[in-house]
C-alpha cells in the first residue's frame, strides 16, 4: 500500500493522519509520502515519529514524484537508509528568475510573513506600510511585480493601483503586474480587484505554494524560456484558512479551540522555529495596541473603527495560527460592519482571554 498525504487538510493534517495510519495494525506496512508547501528538513524527528517515508516539497515535478515513489515502494527512502528521519526532497528548480518585488502591507505581522515567504523563494523584497509609500517606491523604478494590500491607511490599495496605472499611461512604459492581497476570499473580491487595475488576487494569509504559483504566472519571460505557455488568467483564490465569514455567527470561539495551531504556525514559518517565535512575539506585542484601540472604539461607540481594527487583528492572528483570537476578531469585525456593538464587550473579553492563552502557549 502507498499513500500520498497533503500536509494541510481540514480536521486532520497530513502528519497527524500518518500517525493514525501507523497506529492501525492492518495499515502498519503502508508506505506514506507527505506533500508540503514548506521545507520540512528541520523537522526530521517529528517526521520520523509520524512514520513518514519521504516528504516532497510542492510544486512537485513528474520525474521527481516518480523517482520518489519508486524508491519508497522498493523499500528505499529514509527507513532503508538506516532508520534515519524521513527525507525532504529538494524542490525542482523554478522557471521564475529572482524577482524584485514591492510589498505594500500595513499589518506588521502579515508584512513579516510575506517578506520571509518571498525571500525563501529567492526573491528580493522592498516593503512599505501604506499605498502612498507604495506609489512613491514604484515611481523610483526597478520592480518586476507589486503585492498590494487592499486595506491600508493614508492610501488604500485600490487608489494606489489607480495612481500607478495613471502614471504608466502618462509615461507610456511597460505595465507592472500588481497582485492584490486581501483577507476576503469571495469570488466577487477578485473581480473588484481586477476592475481596479490589479492583475491577480491572493487571499490572506498567503500560502507559500499559492505565492510561488502566482509569481510564476507573472514572470512570462521565464515561462517562455522554459518552453512553457504562460497562463492567461489566475484561478480563483482559496477560502481563507481558519475562521470564515460563514459560520462565525458573531459568537466567541468555542472553549476547545487551541490557543495556537502548531502545525499551521510551523507551515507559515517554513519550519523555522526561531522565526515562529519571532512571529509570535511580534503578534503579541502588536496585539496590545489593537486591543487598546478596540476598547476605546467600543467605549465611544465607533463601529467603523471597531471593524477596521478587528479586521487587522484577524489577519495577524491568521498568520500565527491563533484560531481562537482570529474567530473573536472576526466576530468583532462583523459587529462593526453591522454597526451593532451590543455584543462587543463580551467579545472583547473573549479576545483578551484568547491572547492571554496565546501568550502562555508561546512560553511553554
Amino acid at each position: 500500500r502507498l499513500m500520498l498525504l497533503d500536509m494541510q487538510m481540514p480536521e486532520m493534517d497530513g502528519e497527524a493522519l500518518a500517525r493514525a495510519v501507523r497506529a492501525e495494525a492492518a495499515l502498519a506496512a503502508t508506505r506514506m509520502v507527505l506533500l508540503s508547501s514548506v521545507d520540512r528538513r528541520g523537522d526530521e524527528r517529528a517526521l520520523k515519529r509520524a512514520g513518514l517515508d519521504a516528504v516532497l516539497l510542492k510544486p512537485v515535478g513528474r520525474s521527481q514524484l516518480f523517482d520518489t515513489l519508486a524508491e519508497v515502494v522498493a523499500g528505499g527512502g529514509a527507513e532503508a537508509e538506516g532508520g534515519g528521519a524521513a527525507e525532504t526532497a529538494a524542490p525542482e528548480p523554478r522557471t521564475t528568475r529572482p524577482l524584485s518585488v514591492l510589498l505594500a502591507e500595513d499589518n506588521a505581522v502579515n508584512r513579516l510573513v510575506a517578506v520571509k515567504a518571498l525571500e525563501r523563494l529567492g526573491h528580493r523584497v522592498t516593503a512599505v506600510a501604506d499605498g502612498a509609500a507604495a506609489v512613491e517606491a514604484w515611481a523610483a523604478g526597478g520592480f518586476d511585480l507589486v503585492l498590494m494590500d487592499c486595506q491600508m491607511p493614508v492610501m488604500d490599495g485600490y487608489r494606489a493601483t489607480a495612481e500607478i496605472r495613471a502614471r504608466e499611461a502618462e509615461r507610456g512604459g511597460p505595465r507592472t503586474p500588481i497582485v492584490a492581497l486581501t483577507a476576503n476570499a469571495m469570488a466577487g473580491d477578485r473581480e473588484q480587484c481586477l476592475a481596479a487595475g490589479m492583475d491577480d488576487h491572493l487571499a490572506k494569509p498567503v500560502r507559500g505554494e499559492a505565492l510561488a504559483a502566482c509569481l510564476e504566472r507573472w514572470a512570462p519571460e521565464a515561462a517562455v524560456e522554459a518552453g512553457e505557455a504562460a497562463p492567461e488568467a489566475a484561478g480563483e483564490p482559496a477560502a481563507e484558512a481558519g475562521a470564515s465569514e460563514e459560520g462565525a455567527g458573531g459568537e466567541a470561539p468555542p472553549p476547545e479551540t487551541p490557543a495556537i495551531d502548531a502545525a499551521r504556525l510551523r507551515e507559515i514559518a517554513g519550519g523555522d522555529r526561531a522565526f515562529a517565535r519571532e512571529l509570535l512575539h511580534l503578534f503579541l506585542e502588536d496585539a496590545q495596541g489593537h486591543v487598546a484601540a478596540l476598547a476605546e472604539a467600543v467605549a465611544r461607540g465607533e463601529a467603523e473603527a471597531v471593524r477596521q481594527v478587528a479586521h487587522t487583528l484577524k489577519g495577524s492572528a491568521a498568520n500565527v495560527g491563533a484560531e481562537g483570537v482570529q474567530r473573536a476578531a472576526l466576530a468583532l469585525e462583523r459587529c462593526g460592519r453591522e454597526a451593532d456593538l451590543a455584543q462587543a464587550e463580551p467579545l472583547l473579553a473573549s479576545l483578551r482571554s484568547g491572547l492571554e492563552a496565546v501568550r502562555r502557549a508561546s512560553e511553554e
